[in-house]
């Protein structure tokens, strides 16, 4: 069994982490819950959602990679559907749609964006 060097399998991530930080991603950084939902998207910049919708394209990315790296890449896994929807959409049409949802049901703004990402992405793929 081979060992996972974790260090490289987080570099990437880590370093995006600190960009978006560098960058003054003010609402998201400051933000005090465990997931961002609509509340703060809709108070987020364009480049807020932008990056914030990169994070979670290269989290997908690098766990789609390391599935791939050892042979046991799962189709029906929620984060390849993500990659999936993620990569036959651009990320401005992402947050578009996004956006849209939120508006379409702005009594549901406690919905995380992973949330509406799976609905408004994903599920509309399928």
């Amino acid at each position: 069994m081979k060992r996972i060097n974790w260090y490289r399998c987080m570099k990437l991530p880590l370093f995006l982490l600190i960009l978006s930080g560098t960058l003054g991603i003010s609402t998201i950084a400051s933000a005090e819950v465990g997931q961002i939902d609509g509340h703060i998207w809709q108070a987020s910049s364009l480049n807020e959602k932008r990056a914030y919708l990169m994070g979670v394209s290269n989290v997908v990315a690098v766990n789609r990679a390391i599935q791939i790296k050892h042979n046991d890449l799962d189709p029906d896994a929620a984060v390849n559907h993500i990659a999936a929807a993620m990569d036959a959409s651009t990320i401005d049409a992402a947050i578009s749609r996004i956006d849209s949802w939120y508006r379409s049901n702005d009594s549901k703004l406690d919905v995380p964006v992973l949330g509406v990402v799976w609905l408004g992405l994903v599920k509309a793929m399928q």
